[in-house]
């Protein structure tokens, strides 16, 4: 999926969560329990949502300016695990 980088409800459409007339808290809570199901202490369970997630970071980090070099540093993160437990810790911050 191509990914414009605006917000993380398009990690939600993506992986078909539902949005419409839910909380925020909700939406996240249904992504950070898709992206802590992409992984796990043996590995990597899921690399179409690690990929998805890096996807959406790369377009995020062309939107966003002030943080760009933090955004940049972590994409550079390549074990899986690492790069996903930084994600979910960082995903309720990133709109623009």
């Amino acid at each position: 999926m191509d990914f414009l980088g605006r917000d993380w409800t398009e990690l939600a459409v993506a992986w078909q969560i539902q949005i419409i007339q839910r909380k925020d808290e909700e939406i996240l809570k249904d992504i950070d329990e898709k992206l802590n199901g992409a992984i796990s202490l043996n590995g990597v369970l899921d690399n179409n949502v690690i990929d998805d997630a890096r996807k959406f970071f790369g377009s995020f980090t062309k939107n966003e300016t002030f943080k760009v070099p933090l955004f940049k540093g972590l994409l550079a993160i390549e074990d899986p695990h690492t790069f996903i437990k930084c994600f979910r810790l960082l995903l309720p911050h990133m709109w623009v």
